[in-house]
């Protein structure tokens, strides 16, 4: 630690800053543990975890490996001492739980080595932030490894080597904990002293994800498992992900111009505390932009990406944005030289804005989410008993962070009511079949293992995926089910996707949803008679019997394919 830092941050945080932080751990810890579970269907990404879980948890490979196995693996050592259907997925809950409680953790301490007693702000923005609380409900694997990343971060921060063991795990779990292990590798190539020794750990850490894409590719018989994906598109989204970026740190504020101003603020108090972090410990800097620049180029390239990826990043660039905030307020402070008695009126005053707008807020919008009261509490105690004694004029940003908990908050309150209804209608096809079908009866759907998960009485064979069948038109649709002798054609929700956009292009392709779109009207026509419709939440399905039309059988002329039926 540099002495030329000592005049913004001191050593350390202190006991206020610490207890503050213990009840905002205490805080997320509850919110947490009560959003937990609050879903009919899990995340259908859990689906494929939990097929790998069960298979390293009888020793063997799972039948198609694509993901990176450290998530499952951890799911399977997890549900060990578990039983019924869904030990997995507790399993998963609970490594979640403790992952973002982890994160949190991580994140203030390594905060803490910089910034001293405004460590606080970090955590709070983090905890705060919707995406964190979507992704510790989630039984996804971003939380994970985005802990996984912000305690290999802290262990380098430390000079401790064990930071390549972390980053070595958060390879193997997501391709962004590769892009960590190059960067932690290249800040020590160019400023450790042990920087043949740390390289050579680098090339083990990265070593598993080079393993593991080898034998999937004996496996499989490609070099990249999520190849596919850059076949039926475009290869760059740079601007889309900067966008959605962006929108993860700063809600929706009206008018737009505020919000663009707010997130050019933000870039530009990154940019500060990126440079002031340069100053205090250029290996550690170093390591910081390196990920981020690799985490912004994977994205970039991706060809699908949603704000759930963005809590791989968003810790690390809160830490910067408050770094940049202490430090410009040092330094405006300096030269400002405010006499004592109107530095405290300012002060005073700034407490006294966020305060009423804060009840404003809370009066005029209603409550988004119970914890938003704590976490105005949080907001006016810390900025209180924190910032009324320094001289820096850093606590200016306190109306901005007052004015994130509303939107935040509905936009959380939005994610969880999403969470808890996605993918719900599959639970109630389910439960239809098993109420009004028989078991050697056939369905085609676009995601049999979700039904099968809560069918009690249909055979996994038995219910077939839409994207399997070779047909591209509507006539050989048809002929294909009279020969695989299916009872049931099933359309679910997904009109949600919208035509032009990447992700759509490529699931009304790969997925054939072309085949069944013209079902979503829940009309019967002529092969296909309407028997159900299932609603839940935002969420629909229908249910049609397959009746062979005796004309399939000659082959028909002028007939268009139904993904024209758009």
């Amino acid at each position: 630690m540099n002495d030329e830092f000592d005049n913004f941050a001191s050593r350390r945080e202190g006991l206020t800053s610490r207890v503050l932080f213990a009840v905002l751990l205490l805080a997320a810890a509850v919110s947490f543990y009560l959003r937990a579970g609050n879903f009919y269907v899990p995340d259908s990404d859990f689906f494929d975890y939990r097929e790998k879980a069960i298979a390293y948890r009888h020793f063997t490979l799972p039948e198609h490996l694509k993901r990176p196995p450290m998530y499952s693996a951890t799911i399977a050592v997890v549900s060990l001492p578990l039983r019924g259907r869904d030990r997995e997925l507790h399993a998963a809950e609970a490594i979640n739980f403790v992952a973002a409680l982890a994160l949190l953790w991580f994140l203030y301490r390594l905060a803490a080595r910089y910034l001293g007693q405004h460590a606080f702000w970090v955590a709070w923005l983090m905890a705060v932030s919707p995406i964190t609380v979507k992704m510790a409900v989630k039984p996804k694997a971003e939380i994970f490894t985005a802990a996984l990343i912000l305690g290999a971060l802290l262990l380098h921060s430390r000079g401790d080597k064990k930071a390549y063991l972390a980053a070595f795990f958060a390879a193997l779990t997501r391709y962004e904990g590769f892009v960590l292990v190059a960067a932690l590798a290249a800040s020590d190539l160019f400023f450790s002293r042990e920087r043949w020794k740390r390289l050579g750990l680098g090339i083990l850490a990265g070593s598993g994800l080079v393993v593991w894409l080898l034998i999937n590719r004996l496996r499989e018989g490609a070099g990249n498992p999520y190849g596919m994906y850059f076949s039926h598109n475009r290869l760059f989204e740079g601007a889309g992900f900067v966008r959605i970026w962006l929108g993860a740190l700063v809600p929706h504020f009206s008018p737009e111009p505020l919000r663009l101003v707010l997130a050019l603020a933000v870039v530009v108090l990154a940019a500060v505390g990126l440079w002031a972090l340069w100053l205090k410990d250029r290996r550690f800097a170093a390591a910081v932009a390196f990920y981020l620049l690799g985490y912004l180029t994977l994205h970039s390239l991706y060809p699908f990406t949603i704000n759930d990826y963005t809590v791989l990043a968003n810790g690390v660039v809160w830490f910067l944005v408050v770094l940049g905030v202490v430090q410009a307020g040092e330094w405006f402070g300096d030269r400002l030289a405010l006499g004592r008695g109107v530095l405290a009126a300012a002060k005073w005053s700034t407490i006294a804005v966020t305060v009423f707008l804060l009840l404003a807020l809370l009066w005029r919008k209603g409550l988004p989410l119970p914890e938003t009261v704590v976490w105005a509490l949080l907001l006016v105690a810390a900025a209180t008993v924190l910032f009324f004694r320094q001289r820096t004029v850093a606590w200016l940003v306190l109306p901005f962070f007052a004015l994130l908990l509303w939107p935040w908050g509905q936009l959380a309150a939005h994610d969880l009511y999403q969470i808890r209804y996605a993918k719900a209608e599959y639970r109630l096809i389910a439960e239809w079949l098993d109420e009004n079908g028989r078991p050697n009866e056939k369905a085609v759907l676009i995601q049999p293992p979700v039904v099968a998960y809560y069918t009690q009485r249909f055979p996994d064979e038995n219910l077939l995926v839409l994207r399997n069948f070779a047909a591209n038109d509507s006539l050989s649709f048809r002929r294909e089910l009279a020969e695989k002798g299916v009872k049931y054609v099933i359309w679910d929700y997904h009109h949600h996707y919208r035509v032009g956009d990447t992700y759509y292009d490529w699931r009304f392709k790969n997925y054939k949803i072309f085949l069944v779109n013209a079902l979503s009207d829940g009309k019967s026509r002529p092969g296909f008679r309407h028997l159900a419709a299932l609603e839940i939440g935002p969420r629909s399905a229908h249910i049609y019997e397959f009746v062979p039309v005796p004309s399939d059988s000659v082959e028909a002329k002028d007939e268009k394919p139904a993904g024209e039926q758009r």
